[in-house]
């Protein structure tokens, strides 16, 4: 049994009966299982558990879903307005970086290798935290937001 938050994993041979265990242990502290987020998946198939594939042969990875969605706003950025380039650049570095984490085969370093191809091998790596211009969250924490600057696209727009 594995707890994430709210979220229950249970490996077994008999689904049924542990779901029949776990439910009758949550009503006896005063809460129910969810029916439309029980999930059981088949042993043969992938069984991801809080965005892991966690049946890989050895080891936890993220879902081709996950790396394909992550390629595809790569390529998205080609239509998009140079502008609005850093923020989206930093965005899908953090989940590249994510992936990383998990997958050891190169899908990282090969999502690196196209987004510095698509974004021209720009340096978008100067990263200022500055206040937000919002109020301060509701736990009395100021709100920051990052600001990435292409320099060199700076530069072309200067001369």
């Amino acid at each position: 049994l594995t707890r994430f938050v709210d979220d229950f994993t249970i490996s077994g041979d008999q689904p049924k009966l542990l779901i029949g265990q776990t439910t009758r242990l949550l009503k006896a502290r005063g809460l129910k299982l969810a029916p439309e987020k029980l999930k059981v998946c088949p042993r043969g198939g992938p069984q991801e558990v809080t965005g892991l594939i966690v049946n890989h042969a050895d080891r936890v990875t993220i879902s081709r879903h996950y790396r394909d969605a992550v390629r595809s706003e790569i390529h998205k950025l080609r239509n998009t307005d140079r502008e609005k380039w850093p923020m989206q650049v930093a965005s899908i570095e953090g989940k590249i970086a994510h992936i990383a984490r998990f997958n050891h085969h190169g899908a990282a370093a090969r999502l690196r290798r196209y987004l510095a191809g698509v974004t021209g091998g720009d340096e978008l790596h100067t990263v200022t935290t500055i206040p937000s211009p919002q109020a301060s969250s509701a736990s009395g924490r100021r709100r920051c937001r990052c600001v990435r600057a292409a320099s060199r696209h700076r530069e072309e727009a200067a001369a």
